[in-house]
């Protein structure tokens, strides 16, 4: 527990040990200069405080509370762009997972039409109506059309 305290105390005498400070000096000349250690001996001399730096990024003049607002404001800006990318990341999935699924349904018909089994489709009415040589060859045709254009 002593450590603690040691460290706490060494870390709360940092700050003080950051202040600048400077010595303004009269020489023996009459003119005056400006340095970081006391005055030499036999010279007039008076220990001076040097203001704290400012910052360099220019918006010193702003008040904490335009500076609080401001990063709420920087906050809510990059969660609204994630929430687009999310949202844009999201539809091109959907949009990929609709072009797989039709490129693997054209598949398929191109599939079921090259079999040699018979085909047909049926009418308003029930009636079923087998394709011909030449309607299925065709069908074929147009069926390769589609994985062509869905599955590129």
């Amino acid at each position: 527990m002593k450590i603690r305290s040691h460290c706490l105390l060494l870390i709360l005498c940092v700050p003080l040990l950051a202040q600048a400070q400077a010595y303004k000096c009269k020489q023996a000349d009459g003119t005056e200069s400006y340095q970081d250690a006391p005055c030499a001996a036999g010279t007039e001399g008076a220990k001076i405080a040097l203001p704290q730096p400012q910052s360099s990024n220019g918006d010193d003049k702003r008040t904490s509370k335009q500076k609080a607002d401001a990063a709420k404001q920087a906050e809510r800006d990059f969660q609204k762009r994630r929430a687009e990318a999310k949202k844009k990341a999201q539809a091109e999935e959907a949009a990929a997972r609709n072009r797989q699924a039709r490129c693997n349904n054209a598949r398929n018909q191109l599939g079921v039409l090259k079999e040699q089994r018979p085909i047909f489709t049926r009418d308003d009415n029930g009636d079923r109506h087998y394709l011909s040589g030449d309607d299925r060859a065709a069908a074929i045709a147009a069926a390769q059309d589609r994985v062509a254009a869905e599955c590129h």
